[in-house]
């Protein structure tokens, strides 16, 4: 059973500019909140500037504390984690099609079925692979 409603990735602005409503933290696990490019520093890389507990952090265009290192204070998003579930009748010659729900795959199995495979998949990345019945 998957626990991890998200997952951690490096800040990306252009990811972040068509989703506006991804969650941010810091590297040490601090929430914040985008305030936007900064005016001040446009002469710098240090372009972005965000809200935390503690006070302002600004970053670079990738959300980097410190240009070229990682630090703490980097920002990741928090993007949710997409976990499927399907099932597909395997026979001896390979696998068969694939359905959403275990009775449809049993019901749809040709004659020469071996078994029902379930298979998980998280953010496109098959995870689990198991045989949950045979024929």
């Amino acid at each position: 059973m998957l626990t991890k409603k998200y997952t951690k990735v490096p800040f990306n602005y252009e990811y972040f500019k068509s989703n506006p409503n991804t969650e941010l933290e810091t590297r040490d696990g601090e929430a914040v909140g985008f305030i936007g490019e900064s005016v001040l520093y446009n002469k710098s890389n240090y372009k972005l500037v965000f809200d935390s507990e503690v006070g302002i952090i600004n970053t670079t265009i990738d959300g980097k504390y410190i240009e070229g290192e990682e630090h703490m204070k980097d920002i990741l998003m928090l993007i949710k984690v997409k976990e499927t579930v399907d099932y597909a009748n395997i026979y001896s010659h390979g696998c068969g099609a694939i359905y959403d729900d275990l009775y449809d795959a049993i019901e749809m199995a040709e004659r020469n079925a071996i078994s029902v495979a379930k298979i998980i998949t998280v953010n496109g990345k098959m995870t689990g692979f198991e045989t949950v019945h045979i024929y």
